[in-house]
């Protein structure tokens, strides 16, 4: 979870987060990751417009088995959250092309 660059610019090692939180942090993006798959399956069979985020993530999910996306997806949330919070600038989804 920990990037070289915030442990450089941080001098604060990764291993300070207790097992227990890093362990409760996984499964909230577990969560959020099977969430977002769910929403975006309904929204796109509600014809709705999707964002490049949500059509990514069916097109892996068409593609991959499911668990194996959800945790891509997880994967790719904790990535967006770590930018979010280190250039302190908030999310801004882009309509899928």
């Amino acid at each position: 979870m920990c990037r070289a660059s915030t442990l450089r610019a941080r001098k604060a090692p990764c291993a300070a987060l207790p097992n227990t939180a890093r362990a409760r942090l996984r499964r909230t993006l577990v969560l959020a990751a099977q969430t977002l798959l769910i929403r975006a399956a309904k929204d796109a069979k509600a014809g709705q417009p999707l964002d490049r985020l949500r059509q990514w993530a069916l097109d892996l999910a068409a593609r991959k088995h499911r668990n194996v996306a959800v945790t891509a997806i997880a994967a790719r949330l904790a990535r967006i959250a770590w930018a979010v919070i280190a250039h302190n600038t908030p999310y801004r989804s882009k309509p899928a092309a």
